[in-house]
């Protein structure tokens, strides 16, 4: 949750670049920072505004040349030649950053390094089902509510293949599946990453896929977990829904049927949850 705003903090122009004040007044040309955050602006030129930091990357060329820069990069490198601001908020940390390219062009660079995330996939294989918590989850970014797979971040404790199956996953299937699954260790037979070259010494940096590399450093990490079959009794499937005596009313099942996929890939409208989806088919495919 955002903290309470009794002022705001507002990026002003200066001899020196740009400095921090306080204002309670909006002004169209300035980006607004949340109370409590710490924002950090080394140097910056060039721009009249702060419009640019916005929430997408921004890339801009100067007019310098740097062909005869002798600590130019070569083609297949890129350096970083200075920071220009940092941004620190509970949830990401913008930076900003002025590169040399494999060109010898001076960019102004902005991404955000956040927490590497998890989706997990849970098999009961008593049902033949994949199993989803029904109530759909509110996403702030697109201002609506939709179907996910257990999932969430992975803190920079769990920094293996190994500990974020010990000390992660066992905690996102408890909060989102807990109306199913009492208990961890009892519940859950085993748990695989899917992730290619995924083993327990592993690194979420080493393995995981980017999201969205242009401009963010979180990866993400696929796995499935499967439950013991005793779990839920007297089962039915008729290849697009699935009933059984023991399955709360949190948690929908859909059959691994065509059909039943099919139809997941319908409801299923986050990019990260339909990547592993279908990695996992493609996975389960070849050892058919």
């Amino acid at each position: 949750r955002t903290p309470a705003c009794p002022s705001l903090h507002v990026f002003s122009r200066s001899a020196g670049g740009f400095r921090l004040r306080k204002s309670r007044q909006q002004n169209p040309f300035t980006s607004f920072v949340p109370w409590g955050y710490q924002c950090h602006y080394r140097y910056r030129h060039q721009y009249d505004s702060i419009d640019s930091i916005e929430s997408h990357a921004l890339l801009s060329s100067t007019s310098e040349n740097h062909d005869n820069n002798p600590d130019a990069c070569t083609a297949d490198e890129w350096r970083k030649l200075s920071d220009i601001m940092t941004l620190e908020t509970p949830w990401f940390t913008l930076l900003g950053e002025r590169l040399l390219d494999d060109r010898h062009r001076t960019l102004d660079y902005y991404r955000v390094r956040r927490s590497h995330s998890a989706v997990i996939i849970v098999i009961h294989k008593g049902s033949n089902s994949i199993l989803l918590p029904r109530k759909a989850q509110y996403r702030p970014g697109v201002q609506q509510a939709t179907l996910d797979f257990c999932g969430g971040r992975i803190g920079s404790h769990a920094r293996t293949v190994g500990s974020v199956i010990d000390g992660v996953i066992p905690n996102i299937l408890e909060r989102e599946l807990g109306d199913l699954i009492s208990s961890y260790v009892d519940d859950v037979e085993s748990v695989s990453c899917l992730n290619h070259g995924a083993h327990p010494a592993a690194t979420c940096e080493d393995i995981g896929w980017p999201v969205d590399s242009s401009f963010s450093s979180q990866r993400l990490l696929g796995f499935v977990a499967h439950l013991r079959e005793d779990l839920m009794e007297h089962s039915e499937n008729d290849g697009k829904v699935v009933t059984a005596t023991g399955l709360p009313d949190s948690v929908v099942a859909y059959p691994r049927t065509r059909e039943g996929m099919d139809g997941l890939l319908v409801d299923l409208q986050c990019l990260q949850c339909r990547s592993v989806l279908l990695e996992y088919l493609r996975d389960e495919s070849t050892h058919v």
